[in-house]
């Protein structure tokens, strides 16, 4: 069966854990190239030996830290040519509970990570490498 990722050059921000380590499982089976980030360099290790594929790629990457978004581009690019999808999935530490649960400067961090940062990387870095037809999730 022919996937429509085969051969697609896929980041998937925080690739090392929970959801996006499941998704780059499965992108893998479909033969799509994928690169996954992360904070911690031992568990980025140990993800590529489990799932030991020659498309997988990982950098280690902070979500917060611009610098560290700059160089997983220019290792994609190296890697792989391209970048043809990114996936947002990094959470970086933050508090996850209920609303109520958590304190002004929980929420204030949470809406940093997933608004502030992932659009300045979006706007700032990934847009200008993501050839005409690329999707950004």
């Amino acid at each position: 069966m022919k996937h429509y990722v085969k051969d697609k050059v896929i980041i998937i921000t925080g690739g090392s854990s929970g959801f996006g380590l499941e998704t780059a499982r499965m992108l893998l089976e479909m033969d799509a190239k994928i690169v996954i980030t992360g904070r911690n360099k031992e568990r980025l290790d140990s993800v590529e030996k489990k799932l030991a594929d020659k498309n997988l790629f990982a950098v280690q990457a902070d979500a917060v830290v611009i610098a560290d978004w700059k160089r997983l581009i220019d290792e994609t690019k190296k890697r792989f040519g391209r970048i043809d999808v990114l996936i947002n999935n990094h959470g970086a530490g933050c508090k996850i509970a209920q609303v109520e649960d958590m304190s002004d400067d929980d929420i204030q961090q949470v809406l940093n990570i997933e608004a502030t940062h992932k659009l300045l990387f979006m706007a700032q870095q990934c847009l200008k490498m993501l050839h005409f037809k690329a999707k950004i999730v």
